[in-house]
């Protein structure tokens, strides 16, 4: 999620500099390395984020 969001600011232009902490909590326990991502069977839509990011960035 660190990446994800540096290239979010970055797109925004923003300066803020995202810092990792591995042992962050996540409504009160530590999440696993795929908890927060889509999982088998997961419905994707047609645009990827980069893509997103470009028209959102605007």
């Amino acid at each position: 999620m660190d990446e994800f969001f540096r290239e979010a600011l970055a797109a925004w232009g923003d300066p803020r500099e995202v810092v990792t902490d591995p042992q962050a909590r996540y409504v009160g326990s530590v999440p696993g390395e795929r908890t927060l991502v889509p999982g088998d069977g997961a419905t994707f839509g047609q645009i990827g984020y980069r893509d997103w990011l470009k028209t959102a960035a605007q």
